[in-house]
């Protein structure tokens, strides 16, 4: 997909903004905990979620044993100082074996944005949520959360790329493992930077 600005975004990486402070953006099951006390199970590199949209196997499946509504993954992440008056975009690739909506959601120990509900169908596709964090907000931590349901319905997700970037739009996907990654601009290839030029 190409920007306004003249950037390009894909799976594969891109040209433009990048930042991802969210950690293990392809592994759901590490820094990542559930939402609620329902469990759920994530199915790491599962073959029948694959493959993932860059065409690798690193796609996971987050499932649970019962219909109980409002389950998903959660992460906590530092934004280093006060998160008040900041504006940041959760994105990430999802797909199901059966349409349904899916939903994603900012929040801090002060204030919850209202969940977003996102379309999800049997193909990849990039879905995201912005969020500014109110006034006088002083915690530096926001927990992003993707549900499997829309409140209503449950169903399995398959799931990757997530990043959260303090940015309105969702930028050039980068790839993180136990470190985040700071902003910044130039050529993202196959989810590592390959250059910090400006474009």
């Amino acid at each position: 997909m190409v920007t306004p600005t003249g950037g390009y975004l894909s799976p594969y990486g891109g040209v433009g903004p990048y930042q991802n402070l969210a950690l293990r953006s392809e592994d759901l099951d590490t820094t990542w905990a559930d939402v609620s006390a329902t469990a759920v199970t994530v199915s790491a590199d599962l073959a029948a979620a694959n493959p993932a949209p860059n065409g690798t196997t690193t796609a996971d499946r987050l499932t649970q044993g019962a219909s109980t509504v409002g389950t998903g993954r959660k992460q906590d992440i530092s934004v280093s100082t006060a998160a008040g008056d900041r504006t940041f975009t959760l994105s990430v690739w999802l797909k199901a074996a059966t349409a349904h909506t899916a939903r994603l959601q900012l929040l801090t120990a002060s204030n919850t944005q209202a969940v977003g509900n996102v379309s999800v169908t049997t193909s990849w596709q990039r879905v995201s949520r912005s969020w500014t964090v109110p006034t006088g907000d002083a915690n530096t931590t926001v927990t992003a959360r993707v549900y499997l349901d829309d409140a209503a319905t449950y169903n399995s997700l398959d799931v990757w790329g997530a990043q959260l970037e303090e940015r309105a739009t969702p930028g050039v996907y980068v790839r993180t493992a136990a470190s985040a990654i700071s902003a910044s601009r130039g050529v993202i290839s196959n989810g590592a930077p390959a250059s910090t030029a400006s474009v």
